[in-house]
């Protein structure tokens, strides 16, 4: 989402998974997107165990994920934040050619998953703790 490179578990994200009625509002990473023959479906865990985890939502995301979920009522618990218009997963390599695109366009080449976790990142090391910035940010292997 706001942090992370896994853009095959931000997309195979459902409205199950986001708490946004507490603060901080928190998201559960529960499963990944897998590609079949002939479709994506939503695989129901993660590649790993320890991918497995609850993350803080920073407020702005917050903002923008009570605003999509109010201009898409009714919403199912099980649909996809980010699902196409069709209501099925997107795919993550359009995605990103679409980012690519607006970014070009918008003159802001620059700007990439990585520069935009460095800017989050600080934001919530001061807002929370650095044990929080560091979950959202390095895979649990890492840490």
């Amino acid at each position: 989402m706001t942090l992370r490179r896994e853009d095959r578990r931000d997309l195979a994200l459902q409205w199950k998974d986001v708490e946004l009625d507490v603060r901080p509002a928190t998201v559960v990473i529960r499963g990944t997107l897998i590609r079949t023959e002939s479709e994506l479906v939503v695989q129901d865990r993660p590649k790993t165990a320890g991918l497995h985890r609850v993350l803080v939502v920073p407020e702005f995301t917050r903002a923008m994920l009570v605003v999509r979920k109010s201009r898409l009522e009714p919403v199912e618990p099980s649909d996809l934040l980010f699902a196409s218009t069709a209501g099925t997963a997107q795919d993550p390599d359009n995605v990103r050619r679409v980012l690519r695109k607006v970014r070009a366009d918008a003159g802001l080449d620059w700007v990439t998953p990585n520069s935009i976790r460095k800017t989050v990142a600080p934001l919530l090391d001061a807002r929370f703790s650095t044990k929080v910035a560091a979950a959202q940010l390095v895979t649990p292997a890492r840490q």
